[in-house]
């Protein structure tokens, strides 16, 4: 595998998207502990369409990183469109979610807090 490097100087290890995105999906339909609910809940077949949309949104030669967190974020590969998810510390909201991100005019465009249908959205 390659090694990347951040513009925050962080080394991590690049992984194709398509096994890391689904492995951080499936491990979502797992209860959790604050709401002992799954965070994504329906069939495996949504699944593996949200991760189809994220490949396609994304392009080519994805990179995976992890945040100080340990959240998985997903980066294109000119580093311009980023999907982010915050399941571990969702600060400074209480529950996890994500995010879609994109730069325009040299900022990060951020879509807002994307929560699963069955948690509450705060």
């Amino acid at each position: 595998m390659a090694k990347c490097l951040l513009k925050q100087e962080i080394r991590t290890t690049c992984h194709p998207i398509n096994k890391p995105v689904f492995s951080a999906l499936e491990a979502l339909q797992q209860p959790s502990l604050s709401t002992q609910r799954p965070i994504i809940s329906g069939p495996k077949n949504s699944i593996s369409k949200l991760v189809e949309e994220i490949n396609n949104w994304l392009g080519n030669d994805t990179k995976m990183i992890r945040n100080k967190a340990g959240d998985s974020v997903f980066l294109s590969k000119d580093e311009t469109r980023r999907v982010r998810f915050d399941f571990n510390r969702p600060n400074p909201h209480n529950n996890s979610h994500m995010h879609l991100e994109e730069i325009i005019n040299n900022k990060w465009n951020k879509s807002g807090q994307i929560y699963p249908v069955d948690v509450p959205h705060n």
